[in-house]
């Protein structure tokens, strides 16, 4: 059966005339111990007032609001574990001109999140990995100001500000990838001007490395499309007089390797999964999902999401963007959550009127398998994974 979704239910649901908040993000993880998988999505926009929002499964894909957190521009978040409890923590970044870009929330062990702290003042970008291999999550920022900045985890989900790494102001992005395959996080950052890698000590501390392209600030990503075991380093930016994604082999060169593929700045993969089951990372775009051969290369699948009932207001469809892929029901595959975002306006009404949605779409093929019935997963290959959280 080929690879196909279908409408499902509808989550975050919002419209204003003045308000044009949006969702950004979906992160997918066990939050209340009950062995499904819940959904936390962010919300940001400058003139927004939404809050980001708590989503818990029932166990067979159903889904039931459960915390509305203070309204705040979230871009990125992760449900990750920081204090080695039994229990998920939340941590977000925010487009913010305060100094709560990085804020992290505590989980009372059923699912309800409370701040605890902050890191980084205002920051361009955040990134959470475990840094100097002793087992726990570590978090690191890129400032607006200047200067890429570690904080290091105590083991119990406190941070504490360990270094300020060598290299140029106005980091827009980071990445974290184990570059030079020495099983420490290297860092992929955009600058102001150019890409550039940061090498890891191999206790934490990043020393800057090489410089690539003419990248001006969008972003960087990584994932292990080859299934090797290490994850491929990705940019998006102007490089020369193209404004394109880029793909780049991990060679363990502790640089960026040979160049695998370019693809079209309209329809950038920010996330992977592996939506159709068969043991590598697919692409989840703008507007598609892109297909991975098995050696890392994308293919638009021609799959698009529509809902129905999220038009314009003289009919016209909207194309869906996939924010990030989980096993919602249990069945073995992914389900997609899919984020949708318009405005409306007529000459007798010259303000905007701005809505957006959440919709889940199930994912109705039948999972890919070997000769034998069953089907190995590539090396490397861990799900869910979700927007911004490679």
């Amino acid at each position: 059966m080929a690879l196909s979704f279908s409408k499902d239910e509808v989550l975050w649901n919002f419209s204003s005339y003045d308000d044009n908040s949006s969702p950004s993000t979906a992160v997918f993880g066990d939050v209340d111990g009950d062995n499904d998988i819940d959904i936390f999505i962010g919300i940001e926009r400058a003139a927004g007032s939404q809050g980001s929002q708590l989503w818990k499964n029932d166990g067979s894909g159903n889904f039931t609001l459960s915390q509305t957190f203070t309204a705040a521009r979230v871009v990125k978040a992760w449900l990750v574990n920081i204090d080695g409890d039994a229990d998920l923590e939340l941590i977000t970044r925010s487009y913010t001109s305060g100094a709560d870009s990085v804020e992290i929330f505590d989980n009372n062990g059923t699912g309800t999140f409370s701040k605890i702290g902050s890191v980084g003042g205002r920051t361009g970008d955040a990134a959470v990995g475990d840094i100097d291999n002793d087992n726990d999550l570590d978090i690191v920022t890129a400032a607006y100001a200047g200067g890429y900045q570690t904080f290091k985890n105590n083991g119990s989900g406190s941070f504490s500000l360990s270094t300020t790494a060598t290299g140029p102001a106005n980091p827009y992005n980071i990445e974290l990838v184990d570059l030079d395959q020495d099983t420490d996080l290297d860092i992929v950052t955009i600058e102001e001007n150019n890409g550039r890698t940061l090498l890891n000590n191999g206790s934490g501390t990043f020393t800057a490395n090489t410089t690539f392209g003419n990248v001006y600030g969008t972003f960087a990503n990584s994932a292990d499309l080859t299934g090797d075991g290490y994850a491929e380093a990705m940019v998006n930016g102007i490089n020369g007089s193209t404004y394109d994604f880029y793909v780049y082999r991990n060679d363990g060169s502790g640089g960026l390797g040979a160049q695998l593929q370019i693809i079209s700045s309209a329809n950038v993969p920010y996330g992977f999964a592996d939506v159709d089951s068969d043991g590598d990372l697919d692409g989840l775009g703008t507007s598609k999902v892109f297909l991975n051969n098995g050696s890392g290369l994308l293919s638009d699948s021609g799959l698009s999401f529509i809902d129905p009932t999220f038009q314009q207001y003289y009919g016209a469809n909207v194309q869906g963007r996939p924010l990030g892929a989980a096993d919602l029901d249990g069945d073995g595959d992914l389900e997609l959550a899919v984020s949708f975002s318009t405005y409306d306006w007529s000459a007798s009404d010259p303000d905007p009127f701005y809505f957006s949605r959440v919709t889940l779409f199930n994912n109705d093929a039948a999972p890919a398998s070997d000769t034998d019935g069953s089907l190995t997963a590539a090396a490397g290959v861990i799900e869910p994974i979700a927007l911004g959280t490679t």
